[in-house]
């Protein structure tokens, strides 16, 4: 409708028309625009699927790419995942996260930095220095 009475969005005359806009880039991604030919032509999305399946991960090379993918895929410190990943066994990349991950020692979980540090650190640093 808009395009048959005023042309493609990506005019100049009609883009000053959304001058301001915050959504005006979305717009104009809705077209392909040729300033040479000023022809514009629908964009992808009007005639191919363009969101795809996600394909799952099978192979990883780095331990934070691991880390990552472990996070991404079941929401928190997989190591069993991370050494499939890897090819690896556990012992072998652990000391690679050091400083990104913690084994927490109330739950015997590993987490992340940012959610280990978080809380009542006090008491975790005491639960990790009591003898076992």
């Amino acid at each position: 409708m808009f395009w048959s009475r005023f042309r493609p969005i990506n005019l100049r005359a009609n883009q000053r028309a959304f001058d301001g806009d915050p959504d005006l880039p979305l717009l104009l991604s809705l077209e392909h625009y040729n300033d040479e030919t000023k022809r514009a032509t629908k964009a992808t999305i009007f005639t191919e699927r363009t969101i795809h399946h996600r394909q799952p991960i099978e192979a990883v090379s780095s331990p934070k790419e691991a880390l990552l993918v472990s996070l991404n895929e079941r929401g928190r410190v997989d190591l069993d995942h991370m050494a499939a990943l890897l090819n690896k066994p556990t012992e072998e990349f652990l000391p690679d996260l050091k400083g990104m991950i913690f084994l927490n020692p109330q739950t015997n979980q590993w987490e992340t930095d940012d959610h280990y540090l978080s809380g009542n650190v006090r008491e975790k640093l005491v639960v990790r220095t009591l003898p076992r």
